[in-house]
């Protein structure tokens, strides 16, 4: 089998093999599912979507500029690797993510009556059937709002992608063609919420002036008229995979339209790498990393706020660390390097009992710094409970 080398700087990132590797449209990527009957989903490892104005807008724009153009758009690269009931993907969460969204935005203002004089053109009917088809290749699911209402959203819910789990419900929501999504009924915006606003309004604006016709031209412009380079990785490791690819992106990559790991998304995840299964990794992940995030993370800073409390929290642990001068840019991925090896050390008892003293410190600098967005209802005492019904701390 030949195999082909994804590489930076002369350095080995993964591998791949031969037929796994290969340009795509982004249609054929969207529906590999009705072949390998595996959905895409973004790994637990992976940031929440954290797309803004500055990356969607001129996404929108170059979907609109190939309308008609002779040679197609290139979206740079996605990184896979095939598991054994989906398709992890290891690099381009951002762009999987926002090819949907398009998609959603579109099949609402185009296929679905804004009011009650207006009648559906009979070839947005079809493009409605060919979204739909394209989002849930197994069959839209069943679901009422009452199946929304969990905060992870509903569990069976099978779609063409699976977002990280914070971004979950709120992307079902906008998928699922009979659910009523509005800015007004909203609980949490996100960046999901405002992408998907933006291509709304956008597609509202361009459907006054091009007609009707504008939907279909636009679908048919992102999935047959642009592409991706399919890396599908033959590495057992992802993990190391994607921390590798996380420092070389943030190194040689510096016009690239992903975004850059901060250094405590690779503390999360070397964390989570130190649990034996998926179930723990999992478990720990909800149960105490998640609402140490909801404290001290907001919609426009989801890690920045993070790291300084990390940088903090290592201090009191006695461990050698010293806090970076102020007026010095910290190097790249300098307090990831700091503790790593201590992380890489620890049993799993160990990094359960890391993550409950990291929750605590944490309630006492949020309190401190008065600098806290809190969306979570749980207290000290509750995340303990739960962890320990969950198996955690137990002998």
């Amino acid at each position: 089998m030949a195999f082909s080398w994804y590489q930076k700087n002369g350095e080995d990132i993964c591998r791949g093999s031969g037929a796994g590797v290969k340009l795509m449209k982004i249609g054929e990527y969207l529906t590999q599912e009705l072949a390998t009957h595996k959905p895409l989903r973004i790994p637990l490892f992976q940031r929440r979507y954290c797309w803004s104005p500055k990356d969607f807008q001129p996404f929108y724009d170059d979907v609109q500029k190939q309308i008609g153009a002779k040679h197609p758009h290139r979206f740079n690269r996605l990184i896979v690797s095939h598991q054994g009931d989906h398709v992890m993907v290891i690099d381009g969460q951002q762009r999987s993510t926002t090819f949907c969204l398009l998609l959603s935005a579109i099949r609402e203002v185009y296929c679905r009556p804004q009011n009650e004089e207006e009648t559906i053109h009979p070839k947005n009917m079809e493009l409605k059937a060919i979204i739909n088809n394209i989002l849930f290749p197994c069959g839209i699911p069943n679901i009422n709002e009452i199946d929304f209402n969990s905060q992870f959203g509903p569990r069976n819910f099978r779609c063409v992608l699976s977002p990280t789990i914070l971004d979950r419900n709120t992307f079902f929501q906008i998928l699922h063609p009979d659910f009523e999504f509005n800015y007004n009924s909203i609980q949490e915006k996100t960046h999901v919420t405002q992408a998907y606003f933006y291509f709304i309004e956008q597609l509202t604006n361009s459907k006054q002036i091009h007609g009707n016709q504008f939907g279909y031209q636009m679908a048919n412009s992102l999935l047959n008229n642009c592409n991706v380079l399919h890396f599908g990785v033959v590495d057992q490791d992802v993990w190391t995979v994607y921390e590798r690819l996380a420092v070389h992106t943030a190194t040689w990559e510096a016009n690239s339209k992903g975004h850059d790991l901060a250094d405590t998304d690779c503390i999360r995840n070397c964390i989570l790498a130190g649990f034996s299964s998926e179930q723990k990794q999992l478990d720990a992940y909800i149960t105490l990393w998640i609402p140490i995030e909801q404290m001290v993370a907001s919609v426009n800073d989801i890690t920045g706020t993070f790291d300084r409390l990390f940088q903090e929290f290592l201090v009191t642990l006695d461990v050698g660390y010293v806090l970076p001068n102020s007026k010095r840019k910290p190097k790249l991925f300098e307090l990831f390097n700091e503790v790593r090896p201590m992380l890489k050390r620890k049993t799993e008892k160990q990094l359960e009992q890391f993550l409950l003293t990291l929750y605590s410190f944490a309630e006492e600098w949020c309190d401190r710094e008065s600098a806290v967005v809190s969306n979570s209802s749980n207290s000290s005492s509750s995340i303990i409970s739960t962890s320990s019904e969950l198996g955690f701390l137990e002998e």
